[in-house]
């Protein structure tokens, strides 16, 4: 019984039993990839960003609309205008959709036919296009499932239909990622299993590769995808692929370095198990130290707070449970095969030399000032030249048939470059915002907006259509006031001319049409009074907002007039009263002329004190004519100018249907909280945005200032902002990272290669290979694909493969490094040609361990393979020159100055 549990310890058994323990546990527990992807891969924004401060206040925005997605049905003719026919097509599917809207979860439908007033915004300049926007429940279920139920119903014969928004676009990204995952790793595996094939001419090695490279991915994915399921840790929607590209990338390399090295041993003819040991002893502290190395960079990435920086953290769990998967599942079958393993090839004799490095050393090592010279020229422009030309929108990700991403273009194309994802300003005040001071500043604050670089329009309370509305301005209400007191002034002029005829041609037989005129008189003198009250009301608060000034200067003047026009008013009574008395005493006289002498006096004084009061009365309304025209003169003057540019609502507009239908639509419940929807002339993904976004909060920022609303809670969100924030942070962060990576790795190569300058100088030179590779591969896909811009997500996975690669060479550089015997003279080129001997190899399996990338036809996947090819190639090449040219020049400059001390 010992005999046989020794013979298994001897072949390492229970390290198998172990491992399928392990990927046993890992299989069943791990939560689905694709379901990681979809509820957890978008970029987590922090708390603080606008972006999260507006989704609170969401949740409480609009009438029963928190919780809700906004989503917009497009409807288009290609042909042309859309017709009767397609407008009562639309108005059916609306009509439809209202009628099941409790079993789509729509809790808000809005047309062109609820909200006329949004007309412009809902249905294109050229009359081919209209929008109908849809508030759906969240509980409904997912965004993907809400898309397809609502495409399938908004289908129209004759027309083309869409059903897209930021979040619908995003998660067809993400879809399509998620099923790359599965494509991408069956392309992966069976190169990788052709390449171990290839290179060890072995049935087994290539069988043994693929089992533990599988064992170490399943059990890393289940790892990461539990540690964000359980834990909350940060996830990227790439995390998945670069998990699977750093196993088989890594794995291979390690698994070569291995199987090379039992091959050696077994040529050897020693027994199997002592080969097996002796194999791992000799390659496991280049393995671990490979392993710990990129096990502390990728742990590093949990410092930077960007989540889908953090989230490449996991990668360090990857490689922990590959250097173990590698130093303990291959050797079992190593030591079970011995010889075996590598079957049906036989021995091998001493490898066949390689010269290439050796050429390139020696050209470093003869002129090395003319070799870094050549290496600056030819690989120096394309490092130099490379910029961060990237783009923050998954758009160019899809395909062209998806429907989202076809219907968000169409908006594009007959609305703006930003209808399909607008910026939405929240704005949040302790009191209601439908007061006349409030939708003053809410006026402002929106025309302050769309004047701004990059704005194409605003759309808020008091202008829902996105255009001024003229009747809510103070030109338009001075307008109506100019006219009345116009038609006053005419008025009082007529009057006064009639009464100057009266006075003039006054007689018995006129004294009846004097009464009457007087009567008039009075009566319009009286509605004349009361006109200038409310003249002096509307005066007064119009020129209250125009300036303090105005405001004292127009209230006395108007004042004036009423107490003139009531003089006025009591003169023309008291006149018609005498006029009546003459009426009465001359129909007296008339009768009795002759025999009344009595009465006819007392006709003449009547007669002499209606003269007297006609004159009086003549010259109150001269007087007030005057002033009238000077008022009249005043408010024209007013309207013309600036001042009169102002938002004033009157009560009675604020109570109106129309405005209340904008209050409905564009306020909370309580009416503490509003909404302005801007769109910006150019898409999302324009290099301007980052800077648009920030001067827009800046300018909401300046125009709340000093106003009722200063203290109002402001929150901005939309696809703008969450790309501005994106870029913002990962332009912040990237530097750093790439200086963190660089550091560690460069304090690695120094501590195993007891050495300063020279790891330095490897490092460099990989670094700027890496640059020229990233130019390159942009220039590519510019001239192959048309894409000016990388994804922005293409850098960061870069790196690890990059970083890998770095890691792979350059340490058993430096081990090699740290043990030599020689001068560093007599060590280079010998070193660089040995080295080369793997050459051949070391591309082919980078080059094999990414190419299958290309065979998804997903740009920024080709792109991270053209980055890792074209750096590996370019890297291969000018190491050779480098590491002897540069480690000659750190021997022979400080021979020829002694006071220079040898850092080599």
């Amino acid at each position: 019984m010992q005999e046989q549990l020794h013979k298994l310890h001897k072949n390492r058994i229970f390290s198998l039993i172990v491992w399928l323990v392990v990927i046993f546990i890992a299989i069943i527990s791990m939560p689905k990839t694709s379901t990681m992807i979809q509820y957890y891969g978008q970029p987590q924004l922090s708390n603080s960003s606008q972006a999260m401060k507006a989704a609170k206040l969401k949740n409480t925005w609009g009438r029963e609309l928190n919780g809700t997605y906004n989503v917009n049905a497009v409807f288009n003719n290609s042909n042309g205008k859309l017709t009767a026919n397609n407008k009562a097509q639309i108005s059916k599917i609306v009509t439809k959709l209202q009628n099941k809207q409790k079993y789509y979860g729509i809790k808000k439908i809005t047309t062109i036919t609820n909200t006329p007033e949004a007309k412009n915004q809902l249905v294109s300049k050229d009359q081919s296009t209209q929008i109908v926007q849809l508030a759906v429940s969240r509980d409904q279920g997912t965004v993907r499932n809400i898309s397809k139920q609502l495409y399938s119903q908004v289908q129209a014969a004759g027309l083309k239909s869409y059903v897209t928004s930021p979040e619908i676009i995003n998660d067809d990204n993400n879809l399509r990622i998620a099923g790359f995952v599965q494509i991408a790793a069956i392309i992966l595996f069976v190169l990788a299993i052709i390449t171990m094939g290839i290179i060890f001419k072995s049935v087994a090695a290539p069988l043994i590769s693929f089992l533990t490279l599988l064992i170490s991915y399943l059990a890393s994915l289940s790892i990461s995808n539990n540690l964000t399921y359980r834990e909350n840790f940060p996830y990227s929607e790439y995390l998945p692929l670069a998990i699977l590209l750093s196993t088989i990338l890594v794995g291979t390399f390690e698994l070569f370095f291995l199987y090379r090295r039992f091959k050696q041993n077994v040529a050897e003819d020693a027994e199997g198990s002592a080969t097996t040991s002796k194999t791992i002893r000799y390659v496991q502290y280049p393995i671990i130290a490979i392993g710990v190395t990129l096990t502390i960079i990728f742990a590093a990435f949990w410092f930077l707070p960007f989540s889908t920086i953090r989230s490449f953290s996991s990668l360090a769990f990857t490689f922990i449970v590959l250097t173990l998967a590698v130093l303990t599942i291959s050797p079992i079958f190593m030591g079970m095969l011995e010889e075996n393993f590598f079957w049906p090839t036989q021995k091998s004799g001493e490898p066949k030399e390689r010269h290439f490095w050796n050429r390139l050393a020696r050209f470093g090592m003869w002129q090395p000032i003319v070799a870094i010279l050549v290496v600056l020229y030819v690989v120096g422009p394309f490092a130099y030249s490379y910029h961060n030309n990237l783009t923050y929108s998954v758009m160019n990700n899809l395909r062209n048939d998806n429907q989202a991403a076809q219907g968000a273009k169409v908006l594009a194309a007959h609305f703006s470059q930003g209808k399909a994802s607008p910026i939405t300003v929240y704005l949040k005040s302790d009191k209601r915002l439908d007061s006349a001071n409030s939708l003053y500043q809410i006026d402002n604050l929106t025309t302050k907006l769309k004047s701004m670089p990059g704005i194409s329009s605003v759309t808020s309370l008091t202008q829902p259509n996105g255009m001024p509305i003229s009747q809510y301005y103070v030109s338009a209400q001075l307008t109506s006031v100019t006219q009345t007191l116009k038609g006053a002034t005419d008025q009082l002029n007529s009057i006064q001319g009639t009464l100057k005829d009266n006075n003039s041609d006054l007689s018995v037989s006129d004294l009846t049409k004097i009464n009457k005129s007087l009567t008039k008189l009075s009566t319009a003198t009286t509605k004349l009074s009361t006109d200038s009250s409310t003249v002096q009301s509307q005066v007064s608060e119009i020129a209250g907002r125009a300036s303090a000034l105005q405001q004292s200067s127009s209230s006395s003047q108007s004042a004036s007039y009423r107490r003139q026009a009531r003089i006025v008013a009591a003169q023309l009574q008291t006149a018609a009263t005498n006029v009546q008395a003459l009426v009465n005493q001359a129909n007296l006289n008339n009768t009795s002329a002759t025999t009344n002498q009595t009465g006819l006096d007392s006709y003449q004084t009547q007669v002499k004190s209606v003269a007297k009061s006609l004159k009086a009365s003549q010259k109150s309304l001269k007087n007030l004519v005057t002033q009238y025209n000077d008022i009249y003169n005043y408010l024209t003057k007013l309207r013309a100018s600036d001042a009169a540019k102002i938002y004033f609502m009157t009560p009675e507009q604020i109570m109106s249907p129309t405005f209340q239908r904008s209050v409905i639509n564009n306020t909370s419940q309580n009416g503490k909280m509003t909404a302005l929807t801007v769109y910006m002339k150019n898409s999302p993904d324009s290099h301007k945005t980052l800077a648009t976004t920030q001067k827009l909060q800046d300018e909401i920022k300046t125009q709340l200032q000093g106003t009722s609303l200063k203290k109002a809670t402001v929150a901005v969100s939309g696809q703008p902002m969450v790309q501005s924030a994106i870029q913002s942070e990962f332009e912040h962060y990237l530097p750093l990272l790439v200086l963190m990576t660089a550091s560690i790795l460069l304090l690695a190569l120094m501590l195993i290669s007891r050495s300063i300058l020279q790891p330095s100088f490897w490092l460099a030179t990989f670094f700027v290979s890496s640059l020229a590779g990233m130019q390159i591969a942009h220039l590519t896909m510019r001239f192959m694909a048309g894409q000016s811009q990388f994804n922005w997500q293409v850098p960061v996975i870069a790196i690890v493969p990059l970083v890998a690669i770095a890691a792979l060479q350059l340490i058993p550089l430096a081990i090699e490094y740290r043990y030599n015997e020689d001068s560093l003279l007599g060590w280079l080129t010998p070193a660089m040609t040995e080295t080369g001997q793997t050459l051949r190899h070391t591309l082919f399996i980078g080059i094999i361990s990414v190419i299958g990338l290309a065979f998804l036809r997903f740009n920024p996947l080709t792109e991270v393979m053209l980055i890792v090819i074209y750096t590996l190639i370019i890297f291969n090449i000018v190491l050779p020159i480098t590491v002897t040219s540069l480690g000659k020049l750190t021997v022979t400059v400080p021979s020829k100055k002694p006071h220079l001390r040898r850092h080599g």
